[in-house]
């Protein structure tokens, strides 16, 4: 009963924070081995993106699901985990620093390759 209790508890406070509970969960086994590492994503400068004539419609049809498609394609392709997703900005977990490292490289490559336009340039993390 108090397992049950506590197992509820945790998951109404991950729903509560806006984490992802089952990322959560998968990443444990590294937890305890004393070994995560996390990665943080946010655009430059986004708030400028949304100010002006169609800016706003745009930066919601266009370049967030353009950069969130990539940013959740790179984190999955190298094994790590979406954590919490607050506007433009991602947290996400992996098992090794190797990977991590090799997602944000791949991001960057991946934007420096396939830039996302916007009326700043191209899109930058």
């Amino acid at each position: 009963m108090t397992d049950s209790i506590e197992s509820t508890s945790s998951t109404i406070e991950a729903l509560r924070s806006g984490v992802d509970e089952a990322s959560i969960k998968a990443l444990i086994p590294s937890l305890v081995k004393g070994t995560i590492t996390m990665l943080f994503s946010d655009i430059v400068n986004s708030t400028p993106l949304k100010r002006g004539v169609g800016a706003e419609e745009r930066y919601f049809t266009e370049i967030k699901p353009r950069h969130d498609g990539l940013l959740k394609s790179k984190i999955s392709q190298l094994e790590g985990y979406i954590l919490n997703v607050i506007g433009d900005s991602f947290f996400a977990g992996f098992q090794s620093a190797k990977n991590a490292v090799q997602c944000a490289y791949a991001i960057q490559d991946a934007l420096s390759q396939y830039p996302i336009p916007t009326q700043q340039g191209p899109l930058k993390l």
